[in-house]
């Protein structure tokens, strides 16, 4: 607001000078004013943008998402290795436990991967 009334009152004392070159006056100051009302011109002229903030967005994620997967299977221990049988007793020491910490892990999974699409559907993240 301050550089449109300094703009307006140099353009007045402008046209204050116009009115006296066309009356054959002297002209006080010309260039210094010339000067003046460019120099207020420019700096009119270059608008200074301010970027917006965008809304914030709730980028809480599931606990699950940050809790770490169990990647240590069990040990196959069966009492007597040299003992065919022993075979039998591998999927309920390792297999069963791996199956139940895969799907653990798949959850933590998903969890993480819905707050990803959660930020991305909000421009959060590329």
């Amino acid at each position: 607001m301050i550089l449109i009334a300094i703009l307006i009152a140099c353009l007045l004392l402008a046209a204050a000078d116009l009115v006296r070159a066309a009356a054959r006056r002297p002209i006080r100051h010309a260039w210094a004013k010339f000067a003046l009302v460019l120099a207020v011109v420019i700096t009119a002229a270059c608008g200074r943008t301010v970027p917006q903030r965008p809304a914030p967005v709730p980028a809480q994620c599931d606990s699950l998402c940050f809790a770490p997967c169990n990647t240590q299977l069990p040990k196959w221990t069966p009492a007597n290795p040299d003992d065919p049988r022993a075979w039998d007793t591998l999927g309920p020491q390792v297999i069963k436990p791996g199956q139940v910490q895969l799907q653990q892990c798949e959850l933590h999974r998903k969890a993480c991967d819905v707050c990803i699409q959660r930020l991305r559907a909000a421009g959060v993240l590329l």
